[in-house]
């Protein structure tokens, strides 16, 4: 997916959201791992937009999620090869963790039936919804002090 045409605007509307919430040093995304990358970042924004994902109807009936246009991203973009390095690194974290698939999973299995089953096309339309939802949302919990 990451290397398909087809997904290209949904990273780069995914990045764009992580790039905007890794600024801020109280978010998760903010989170550097020994090196000082920003991996442990980038993993817990793919975690997030997978365990929070809730199904909807367009998503089941083959819609794209929430689309999110407003942000600042070039339509087509191509991603640095550094970049998707880092996405499949966090993807490897986000497995190894298995939680927040776990989430994932149970909540395709209450919309879906048997997710042992489920399409890969339609496993991509949930990827790609789950990630549009984490861009749409990302102007959420952006304030260090709730109150």
């Amino acid at each position: 997916m990451i290397n398909a045409p087809e997904y290209r605007d949904v990273f780069a509307r995914f990045r764009s959201a992580y790039e905007y919430r890794k600024q801020f040093p109280w978010l998760e995304e903010s989170k550097k791992d020994r090196n000082g990358d920003n991996q442990d970042g980038l993993a817990y924004a793919l975690r997030a937009a997978l365990a929070t994902y809730i199904v909807n109807e367009s998503a089941q009936t083959g819609g794209r999620g929430a689309q999110v246009k407003s942000l600042d991203i070039q339509e087509g973009t191509q991603f640095d090869f550094e970049w998707t390095s880092a996405l499949m690194t966090a993807i490897t974290t986000t497995i190894e963790e298995g939680f927040s698939l776990e989430r994932f999973e149970n909540r395709l299995s209450r919309a879906e039936g048997n997710v042992d089953i489920i399409s890969p096309n339609l496993l991509r339309k949930h990827i790609v919804a789950a990630l549009d939802n984490y861009s749409a949302h990302r102007m959420i919990g952006l304030s260090p002090d709730p109150f």
